[in-house]
């Protein structure tokens, strides 16, 4: 499935529209500090919509048969784009999220795990940045554990972030992953 175009009439807003066949969840909040953790499990089978963070304001979606079975396929920048054993039984996710001293999203998702890169509709990742207004470029880089971020569309064109206007106002700040692991909006 393209990425939407925001002159369809579409906005980012109808989900169940972009992903009629993916069942919705909104995981229960817990909060560390200034951090919101929640889980969530998805059926690699039929995959899901998850609707996450603090004011439930981010967005993933997994569709069906994207997941590779995390023990029995290698993590790392070298496997991406390898083919791999998809996953027969659910898998259960933790998010956490917060804001920079920027206000700008992130969030982190364990365990690690990488996804179909065959699968017709690939999983997307949607912040919502409501305090972004001014920038002349926005992505959303993996971040590894010691905390180095990569633009990964540098090498990988599928993967660049896109931005549309969000009906509260700020923007959607989206695209396509290839697996789990560490995000953020950065804004230039």
């Amino acid at each position: 499935m393209p990425l939407p175009p925001c002159s369809t009439g579409i906005t980012l807003q109808d989900f169940k529209l972009l992903y009629p066949k993916l069942s919705t969840q909104v995981p229960a909040v817990k909060t560390r500090g200034d951090t919101t953790i929640q889980t969530f499990t998805v059926n690699p089978k039929s995959g899901k919509l998850i609707y996450f963070g603090k004011s439930s304001g981010h967005t993933i979606a997994i569709p069906a048969n994207t997941l590779c079975d995390p023990n029995k396929n290698a993590y790392g920048p070298t496997e991406w784009m390898k083919p791999c054993i998809l996953a027969t039984s659910s898998i259960t996710f933790e998010v956490r999220t917060w804001n920079d001293a920027k206000g700008q999203p992130h969030a982190e998702f364990s365990p690690n795990i990488r996804f179909n890169p065959s699968a017709p509709d690939p999983v997307r990742l949607y912040f919502a940045d409501n305090d972004l207004q001014n920038f002349s470029r926005v992505v959303i880089p993996f971040c590894n554990g010691s905390n180095h971020c990569v633009d990964e569309s540098i090498t990988d064109a599928a993967l660049t972030t896109h931005a549309a206007p969000h009906p509260k106002g700020g923007y959607w700040i989206y695209r396509t992953l290839r697996h789990f692991s560490g995000y953020n909006v950065t804004a230039f």
